[in-house]
């Protein structure tokens, strides 16, 4: 009986790692139509060419060297910077420019004494995709990447965590 037991319990100890293992789907590309989607969906905000309000709004930019496409978006409820969620959508030219960009996030995540093993969540498939999500108190940043796209989001405020991540669950992204 104990061998049975035993066998039952080393294949259920067997299929639990093999499960915890591919926990890390793969991130599909984040397409810069959802990404303006979304600011304007679940963020309320314009394009900053149509926009009346001067602090809640974002800016698509195709002419900056080095990059395809380069989309910034922008709240800030109080006017003051206290509490605000700034958006960072960049698609680079050069591949390696993104994942030099991410690297630099992920290392400052990763490997940062101040940041508690809770307080981040990571992985990077190294060149390919990786996320780096931290989250202590009221601050609260997420850096995506994908082939040569990096977007970036980071909120200052409860309220606006609730709105970063209601963003980031519009695009199908990891919350933590």
């Amino acid at each position: 009986m104990n061998r049975i037991k035993k066998a039952i319990s080393i294949t259920m100890a067997a299929a639990m790692l093999v499960s915890v293992a591919g926990c890390h789907k793969k991130i599909d590309k984040i397409d810069e139509d959802d990404v303006i989607s979304a600011l304007e969906d679940v963020l309320d905000l314009e394009e900053a060419d149509d926009s009346d309000n001067e602090t809640d709004y974002y800016n698509v930019v195709d002419n900056y060297p080095g990059r395809e496409i380069s989309i910034r978006g922008y709240v800030d409820k109080d006017d003051d910077h206290d509490e605000n969620i700034v958006i960072t959508y960049i698609v680079y030219e050069d591949e390696d420019e993104s994942i030099e960009h991410f690297e630099y996030c992920y290392d400052a995540v990763t490997h940062n004494a101040l940041y508690k093993k809770d307080d981040y969540s990571a992985y990077y498939e190294e060149g390919e995709w990786g996320y780096a999500i931290v989250e202590v108190g009221e601050y609260y940043t997420a850096v995506y990447f994908v082939d040569d796209t990096v977007l970036e989001v980071s909120a200052r405020s409860e309220d606006d965590i609730a709105s970063a991540k209601e963003f980031i669950r519009e695009l199908g992204l990891p919350l933590k």
